[in-house]
């Protein structure tokens, strides 16, 4: 599956979805970075049939109208810090929902530490 991870998440979040073998991006690796304006994001997540990956509440809005993107994986943590979402509880509630829509996914052993960004 193709994602397309938000500038609030951290990259250590998309190394984890390329770890199991998926085609990730985050707003760090595109042009205008973290700074990349949400309407191109969609642009890019319909364009390239990607799922995105964001805390953004807007974007949920946007979606309910049909308005894109056509896959989202809204991240609704509560105001926690982003290593405390790539830990424990966190990283278990966005593996199961990975699955669901993705299917079986590769999985490093459980446990085995999250990528960090070269």
């Amino acid at each position: 599956m193709k994602f397309l991870v938000d500038a609030q998440l951290p990259r250590r979040l998309a190394l984890w979805f390329q770890q199991r073998g998926h085609d990730v991006i985050h707003t760090i690796e595109l042009i205008q970075q973290n700074r990349t304006p949400d309407p191109l994001l969609l642009a890019m997540a319909n364009q390239d049939d990607r799922a995105l990956v964001t805390k953004d509440t807007d974007f949920e809005i946007t979606h309910e109208l049909g308005q894109g993107p056509p896959k989202l994986l809204l991240i609704t943590t509560g105001n926690i810090h982003n290593n405390e979402l790539l830990i424990g509880g966190g990283v278990c509630r966005i593996r199961r929902t990975v699955a669901r829509c993705c299917g079986r996914l590769q999985t490093p052993p459980e446990g085995a530490p999250f990528p960090q960004p070269s």
